[in-house]
Order: C-alpha cells, then sequence, then structure tokens
C-alpha cells in the first residue's frame, strides 16, 4: 500500500515540479547571499590588485632611476681615478725600501 502510494506521488508531474520549484527557490536563497559577499570580495581583490600594480610600475621606475644615477656615479668615479693618476709616474727596476721617501729617491734619480 505505501509502496502504491510513493509510486503514485512520484508519477504525479506537478508534484515532481511543485518540489523541484521549491528546491531550486531555497538554494537560489541560500546562495544568493553568499554570491553577494563572494562578488564583494572579489571586488576588493581586483582593488588590490589594481593599486600593487600601480605600486609595482612606481617601484620599477625607481629602481631604473637609481641604476642610472649608480651608472653616472660609477662613470664620474672612473673618471676621477683616471683623473687622479695623471701626475702618477711608475718608476721600474728600483727596488723599494720599507718607510722610504720616493721624493727624495727620484730627485736622486734626476740628478
Amino acid at each position: 500500500m505505501v509502496k502504491s502510494i510513493v509510486a503514485a506521488i512520484l508519477s504525479d508531474t506537478n508534484f515532481i515540479e511543485k518540489i523541484v520549484h521549491s528546491v531550486v527557490a531555497k538554494v537560489k536563497e541560500l546562495v544568493e547571499p553568499l554570491m553577494a559577499i563572494q562578488n564583494e570580495k572579489i571586488s576588493e581583490l581586483e582593488d588590490k590588485i589594481t593599486q600593487l600594480e600601480a605600486n609595482l610600475t612606481d617601484q620599477n621606475l625607481f629602481v631604473s632611476k637609481l641604476e642610472s644615477s649608480v651608472k653616472t656615479l660609477k662613470d664620474k668615479s672612473n673618471h676621477l681615478e683616471q683623473y687622479g693618476r695623471l701626475d702618477n709616474l711608475g718608476i721600474h727596476d728600483v727596488p723599494e725600501i720599507q718607510d722610504e721617501n720616493m721624493h727624495n729617491i727620484v730627485m736622486n734619480l734626476a740628478t
């Protein structure tokens, strides 16, 4: 008897449609607030990504300027080192003595 009642209920398409409609409505009711929260979080993350990309662009520009400054300073340092050596004179085949006075040795060689 129960079996025939259940079979009759399950064969009634109106009943099945009402159940499906009720289930779908309840699922939408439960899912919509979750979707709103998820969409809000996605929007927040997209804003954060945009902000981080802008920061990265600024940092890349800053690094590029620093690299340019470092190159300029290296070039200036190299130039100053070369300029500082203009008056240097290398003397070979003269033995080096500890605490020697190079000025006196050069003067003695010149005379």
